[in-house]
This record gives C-alpha cells, structure tokens and sequence, in this order.
C-alpha cells in the first residue's frame, strides 16, 4: 500500500473546539470587563466551570471512595454554603473545617461535626465567616475527615471580591418573624447534638424551652447549621463559640418561643453584645441591630391574657459575645427576680422563682425556701434600677461563691467555696437603667449573700453607716454624710430610726498624710475598733464607760483609708476620733521603706518592725509603697553577751548583714528565697550597732533575718613568764650580750610585743654581770610583773585586725637590712584587759589561692597591745582578696584588700570603719607618726 498525504484542514474535536471557543470567550470578557471572576464565568460558559444543576458540581475524590462536594462554588463570604458528602463509612462522624489559602497567616477552624447515615451520606451548612482574615482570601478550602473512613477529603471554594450582604434592615426584619420555621419544620442538621443548654423538665408548665437557631453567618442567612433547644435565653460565651459547628466570632442566632402569659404590664428586657431584636406576636419592639459592647434595652406592652408569640434575633461580630432576654410583669417583680436551684451551677430549671426585696440574706445552715436543700443550692437574682450617673463600688459579702454582673459584665468574681468574705468592685455607669445580676451558690455550712453599692464621692465628709443592732450586721439602717466624727449623744440615739440602746455605727473615709508617724486618739462608750488601710490597728470592742484609747501608727506619704466602727450596748452613747503626729520611737528595728532599690531620697515609711521576717508575695509592704522594685533598711543597736554569734538570713531578693560597721553577709541579687546565707562572728560584750539592707526586684518578695549566740569566746592562755613571739624581731633581745648596760634602746624594732619582754629582765637586776640573768628567780621583782598574773575572770579572747601596709618600697619596715615585698605587713591589735594567746589562729589573704598563716604556738598579744606580722614570715599577699583572722571556724574579723600607693596603708578608725592613710602608724594608735614614716625616707 502506498501512503496517503493528506494536506488538507482537519476538522477539529468536539473538545477541541470547547477549548478554543472558552479561552476565545474568556480573552474578551477579560479585556471588556477587566476582571478575573467574568473570566470564569466565560469558562463556564465554555463547559470548563459548570453552573449550578441538580446534582453537586464540585466533587472531590479520595481514593476508597469518599467524596465531597460544596455548592455554589464561587460565592462571597458570609453566604451559605451546601456540603454533601457520599461514599463514607456509614455511622462515622466527619469533622468539617475551614482551611485558609496556602501562605496565609490564618489558621485551619473546626465549624462541625456531622454523622453519616446508613447509606455513607451526609449534609451539612456553613458559611465563610465575614471578619477579618477570611473576609480577605481569595479562596478557601472545606475540609472533611472521618474518624472511621480514615480519609480526608477537601474542595476549594472560590471568594468573590464583593464584599458580604449587607445585615438586614429594620424594615426587612419585621417580616422576618413570618417567614420563621415552624416548630414543625425538619432541622437541616440531621441529629442535632444535644448542648449543655437541653431543657430540664419545668416546674412551671407556662414556661416551654426556645428554640435556638444558630448560624455561620452574621445575617441569618441560609438554613441554620445548629438547631437546639435553650431552656433559658442567657448566655454570656465570652470570646467561645455558642455551640460545636458554629463560629466563634461572626454568627447570629434566632429564637422562638410561644409563652402564656396572664393579663398585664410587662416590661422586657434585652442584653446584647453585639445586635438584639425582639418581636412580640409580630411586633418589633426592640431594635437595636448594631455593634455595640454589652448594653441593656427594655420596653414596655400592655398584653391581654393568653399565648403571645416572641422571636429574639442575635448577631455576634467580634470580640465577646452575650446575650440575655427577660421580662417582668407589674406588680410581680418589683425589686429582685430570684431564681432557686437545687444545685450549685445554677442548671436546668429553677426549683422556685420569686421576688425578694433585697439580696440581703443570712440563711445560716437552713434552706432559703420549702422544697430546696440547706446545702448545695444556688440562686440567681436580675432587676433593672434606674443609676444617676457616676462611680459606684458594688460589695457583696458572701458564704460560699458569688458573682456579680452589671448590663452583662461581670464586675465581681468570687466563684468559689469560703468562709464568709467581702468582695467589692467599682463601676462608672452612665445614667439611665441598667441590669444588675447577682449570681450565689452554697457549698454546704453556713451561707449567707449580701448585695450593696453606693455612688463613690457621695460622702465628703465621714460616711457614717448605723444599724439597729450591736454587731453591724446586715444591711445598714442609715447611712449619711457626717462632716465630724465627734457625737456625744448621752442616752439619746444618732437618729429617730436607730434604738438609743444596742445599735452599731461604722465611719469611712480617705485621708492624705505626710509621712511620719501619727497618734489616733478614740474616745468611745462601749466598744471600738478602728482599722487603717484595712489593718486592725485598735481593738477595744467590749463594754465600758467614757475612756480614750490611743495608738501610734506610721504612714507612708499619700493617701488612707480610716474606718472607724463602734457599738453602743446601755446608757450614754459617745463616739471620737482624731490624730496628731508625734516623734517616732523605735523599740525593735527601725524600718526605713524606699519606693526604689537603690534607698535614694528621704525614705516613703519609717516604722518599728518588731522583727524582720516577712513574706509579702506579689504585695506591696505598706499602703503607698510599690509591690516591685522597692528597698529596705533595718537598724537597731544592742546589747550582747560577749561570745560567738552566728547570723542567718534569705531574701528574695538581695540582702546584707552589716555588724558594726563590717558586713558578715553580702548576697546583693537578684534571686529567690529558697536559699539560706550563715555566718559566724566573734563580738565582745556590749552594745552593737546591726544593720540590715534588702531590695526587691520583681516577682515575689521576701526577707527573713536572724542571730543567735552559738558558744563562748576562746579562752586566752596565760604563762608566769612572758614568752617571746617568733617575729622576726625576737632575736633582737639584748639578753644574749655580754655588755652589762640595760639599756634596751639598743632594738630598732617596731614590733612592741619583743619590747614588753626584753624590758622586764635587766630592770630586774641589780648586778651588772651577765649572769644575772640565771638568779632571776630569785629576785622578787621580776616574779611580781603584773603581765603574767591571770586574772581570777580572765576577759574574752578578742583579737582585731588594726593596719595592713601591703606595697613596701623606700622603707625596710622589719629591718632585715633589705627592702624588698616581704616588708608588707599586718597589725593586729588586742582591745581586751588580759593577753590573748594565738595558739590555733589562722590569718589568710585569699582563701581561694593561698594556705592560711598559722600562728606559732604560743604566741601571745598582750592587752591594748599590737603585733606586727610581715609577710617575709607569713608569705600572704596582702593585695588582694579578703584578709581574715579566724580561730576554730569563727570569723573575728576580717577587711577587704587593696592594692595602694607604696608605704601607705589601711587602718581602721575609732568608729570602726576603714580608711586609706598615707603615713602608717605600725605599733601604735592609728594616727600620724610623722618622725617614724620620715626616719624610713
């Protein structure tokens, strides 16, 4: 066969020609119209994008046979969507999500969850929500996936770029209440879950359970995807969806209910955030579909006995979401609507419904009411009261839990089991009406709730409260303006309500003081209390004539609270109070409070803190001083015991222990209590200056410090002949020449301790021969030196560190003929009556690198004596670190090095304290020695 070339056109596939024809249409609507979502419509019209038919026209396919599909595909946000599913595991239940666009900053949101039936299929609505970002994407993607078909199958669903239909108008909103499904009608959710909110069976047959309609959208739009029953209309969601399925920001909700009601005025009422309507039997009476935060409107229908029908719509847009519908008749609840449960979480239907004339109870361990339980109940009360505008403080006493709420806004929150309590809120309201709620549970034991408010800046002057029984209890009888607290009012009464026996009176106000300590003068008949700051500061609540009573009390610049309570039992009624400032005393450790950690400018509070061991947590340690970043200084002179003292302490956060002058603990940081600082000091007898310093930082704030005597002095030894030291100027005695002069001048030395002993020998004798030294003891003279009689009550060993020198240079300062570093030196000095023998004592200069210098045994420091120790014998380095004389683990003293200029050194003064002195005094009291530093030069 040959082959056939065939050049002529061929005609083009049918499918072909589909394509051509679409991208043809799709180029021209592009370039006439300029938009993205004609261009799609053109593919439609090609046969590419299908448009809508009776069956699904997006399918998704995963494999194993799942499908979903969502219609319409191409739709704006806040429009119903249709999500079909086929081919699942019959009985399983599929999880539906909204996935945002690849690349965006949202995240994935559950709407529902929907079971399959027998046949694999399943039906479902939800919407896009409108707010931001979904209002923003281009696309989205429903997502479905099962817990028993283990698939997960998703179809993308295109946004258009117009925005959402706008929410309806009043006028169109009237009609909405005829076009509302009847009771009858098939919920589009096939088996509704039920919520926490399903109806328990009401002790009241009038009252039948709403009908909650519940929508992705914020317009009521499209069939509703949760469909429930509510047995009340109160809700307050917070920033949570209202239900599994639905948003929670950007959804609506409608109500229905059909309610007997007898012949009357009533009054309703709605509590919105954000849009409210309400219908009566076809009537819009509240319309408030707006944005709004929490706000509570009423009004006000004259109804005929019978069925009225009510619809209440509601939309939530963002942020919190609450809403609260009620009505009252006239007459029925004129003051507090109380609804009794038998339970303590306020569930299901109220076992009594009832109007009680105050929330003013003390119920002790009895039931509120015939047919409810002395324990484990619980009541909620609503009224609406008219408020003049201002601050008001809400107070609530209460035994167990209560809250409090104000147009839909919990202003108190004290849920939880207790002994009785006051919790107190203040709240700006504007004028007008508004809703207060007050929500109790009981526990078990005692219970007792207690409702209160009064307009801030209503009392000037005293607030002065009267009851007509002597323990202030309940509500007051009376409460005024009093502009002084000083009533003398004999046998009579404070006012014609109030008994002139066995009544109680409270006064309240804020006052501003200086810093400084005051003197609070009461002068009562019978009992008084007062508190400052909430600080029980005198307590005299018993019977008793005419007396005054005072306390001193110090304050910190700013303001305080006083309070003033008293009772009166028989006879004359007297009441004062008034203060003065008065010169501090400080019989325990003066407290000096800064509101900064560094203690700069005059300290906030100065008071007597009997010890220092507190534990203000996150608080703040007085009234006008922060919680955080606030310092302390205590200080207190005192007697001790001479002996051996051990100091402990712990701060959260930094501390310091200074003892006369020399800290002993020095942990100035930042970091918990959990860690405890020691340490020992040696202290003679008598008075000692202790000063403490701390700061807090942040968090929780702590300090505890503590001393206690641990054990005795060392004792010092003593011999009946003085026994030279091993300085290096011991062999310098003059007792080892022939020549029979006994002069001792012949040692250069400045070492005093080899002079105390060398001078006793040759002024002993009364013979110049050199022997005269071995009938020494024969001569009475010598044997009666007062250095070597002991005392019958030897005095404490105590030995100090008086001058370091640690830079030798021009002067050879232990005359060994050079100068060179081991001329640095120490001078240790002995304060005490008795020599003080070294035996055992150790000095080191940095314990981190260097062996500690033990003393020789036997060496010995005479009383008010020095003793010089040079470093060409101790080899310390005494430019560095921290010099310490220690005997047995005790610390006696110790001094900070430092490298200084050469021959200078560092003594300490009368006081104490160290200072840098150019011209050292080696040997003797720490002052000038100008001949001796020269002689050197």
């Amino acid at each position: 066969m040959s082959e056939v070339i065939d050049d002529m056109p061929r005609p083009l596939s049918p499918g072909k020609r589909r394509l051509l024809l679409g991208l043809a249409l799709a180029t021209a609507a592009a370039v006439v119209m300029g938009g993205f979502f004609l261009v799609r419509l053109a593919l439609r019209a090609a046969g590419f994008w299908p448009g809508p038919t009776p069956t699904p026209t997006y399918t998704a396919v995963s494999a194993g046979g799942p499908a979903l599909s969502v219609e319409p595909p191409i739709a704006g946000v806040g429009a119903s969507l249709s999500v079909v599913g086929t081919g699942w595991a019959p009985g399983d239940v599929v999880t539906i999500r909204l996935v945002p666009p690849p690349g965006s900053n949202g995240a994935p949101v559950d709407v529902l969850t929907t079971p399959v039936d027998d046949g694999g299929a399943f039906t479902a609505s939800l919407s896009v929500p409108v707010i931001r970002p979904w209002s923003e994407y281009a696309t989205v993607r429903v997502e479905a996936s099962g817990k028993t078909t283990q698939a997960t199958v998703n179809a993308v669903v295109y946004l258009t770029a117009s925005t959402p239909a706008p929410l309806p108008t009043p006028t169109e909103a009237v009609s909405e209440p005829t076009a509302t499904p009847s009771p009858t009608a098939t919920p589009v959710v096939p088996t509704p879950t039920p919520t926490p909110s399903t109806p328990v069976a009401s002790a009241t047959p009038a009252i039948m359970a709403w009908r909650g309609e519940y929508f992705n959208n914020p317009s009521l739009v499209g069939n509703p995807s949760v469909v429930r029953n509510d047995a009340m209309l109160s809700f307050d969601w917070g920033g949570s969806p209202p239900a599994s399925g639905i948003l929670a920001d950007g959804f609506s909700a409608r109500w229905t209910r059909t309610v007997s009601l007898a012949a009357g005025t009533y009054r309703f009422f709605a509590t919105a955030d954000d849009g409210v309507r309400v219908w009566l039997d076809n009537e819009l009476i509240i319309d408030e579909w707006h944005s709004a935060r929490a706000a509570t409107y009423s009004a006000e229908r004259t109804l005929t006995g019978g069925e009225h029908k009510m619809v209440v719509t509601y939309y939530e847009q963002w942020g919190s979401a609450r809403i609260h519908f009620w009505w009252e008749r006239e007459g029925d609840y004129q003051q507090w609507r109380g609804e009794y449960y038998s339970n303590v979480q306020l569930n299901g239907s109220p076992i009594l419904t009832r109007n009680d004339a105050a929330v003013n109870f003390v119920w002790g361990q009895s039931a509120p009411a015939s047919g409810l339980p002395a324990d484990k109940f619980s009541v909620r009360w609503t009224r609406t009261l008219a408020f003049d505008a201002g601050t008001y403080r809400f107070r609530v006493l209460v035994d167990d839990g209560a809250r409090v709420s104000v147009d839909g806004t919990r202003v108190i929150d004290a849920w939880a089991t207790g002994a009785s309590r006051e919790a107190t809120a203040d709240v700006a309201l504007p004028g007008g009406f508004h809703t207060v709620v007050v929500e109790y549970f009981d526990a078990g034991g005692d219970a007792v709730i207690q409702l209160s408010w009064e307009r801030l800046n209503a009392y000037p002057d005293w607030k002065g409260e009267y009851w007509s029984n002597r323990s202030l209890s309940g509500l007051p009888v009376l409460v005024r303006n009093d502009v002084t607290l000083d009533f003398d009012w004999g046998t009579g009464s404070p006012a014609p309500q109030i008994p002139v026996d066995g009544f109680s009176a409270r006064w309240s106000r804020t006052v501003d003081f200086a810093v400084g300590t005051y003197r609070f003068h009461v002068v009562v008949d019978d009992g008084a209390r007062l508190w400052i700051d909430s600080k029980l500061v005198l307590d005299r609540w018993q019977d008793g004539a005419v007396r005054e009573f005072t306390v001193d009390v110090p304050l910190a610049a700013g303001a305080h609270a006083l309070r003033l309570e008293t009772y009166e039992n028989v006879g004359q009624a007297r009441a004062r109070l008034h203060w003065e400032p008065v010169a501090p005393t400080y019989t325990h450790w003066k407290g000096e409070y800064w509101g900064n950690t560094g203690q700069t400018g005059a300290p906030t509070l100065v008071r007597n803190d009997v010890q220092i061991d507190f534990d203000w947590r996150n608080g703040s340690p007085d009234v006008g001083l922060p919680a955080d970043n606030f310092s302390v200084r205590w200080s207190r002179t005192m007697t001790l015991e001479a002996g051996v003292y051990e100091f402990t302490a712990s701060a959260d956060d930094g501390i310091r222990v200074i003892v006369d002058g020399q800290t002993v603990i020095d942990e100035w940081h930042a970091g918990a209590a959990d860690r405890v600082y020691k340490a020992q000091r040696a202290l003679l007898g008598g008075q000692h200056l202790i000063v403490v310093t701390y700061y807090e930082a942040a968090g929780d704030a702590s300090v505890r410090m503590s001393f206690a005597r641990t054990g005795n002095l060392p004792t010092p030894t003593h011999t009946a002949t003085p026994s030279p030291t091993s300085t290096a100027t011991a062999t310098a005695t003059p007792t080892a020449t022939a020549t029979p002069t006994p002069t001792p001048t012949t040692t250069t030395t400045p070492t005093p301790t080899t002079t105390a002993t060398v001078t006793a020998t040759p002024a002993a004798s009364s013979t110049p021969t050199p022997t005269a030294t071995a009938t020494a003891t024969a001569t009475p003279t010598p044997t009666a030196t007062p250095t070597s009689t002991p005392t019958s009550e030897p005095a404490p060993a105590l030995v100090l560190i008086n001058e370091v020198m640690p830079v030798p240079k021009k002067i050879d300062w232990n005359d060994d003929g050079t100068r060179d570093e081991g001329d640095a030196w120490v001078e240790l000095y002995n304060p005490t009556d008795e020599a003080v023998d070294l035996s055992f004592w150790t000095l080191d200069a940095d314990r981190s690198e260097q062996v500690a210098y033990k003393f020789p045994f036997e060496t010995v420091i005479e009383p008010k004596g020095y003793l010089m120790l040079f470093t060409s014998e101790s080899g310390l380095d005494l430019t560095k670190g921290l010099l310490r004389l220690v005997r047995d683990t005790v610390v006696f003293d110790e001094v900070e090095l430092q490298r200084l200029k050469p021959d200078s050194s560092i003594s300490r003064t009368q006081d104490g304290l160290w200072e840098s002195r150019s011209i050292p005094t080696p040997g003797a009291e720490n002052r000038m020695m100008l001949l001796r530093w020269l002689r050197g030069r």
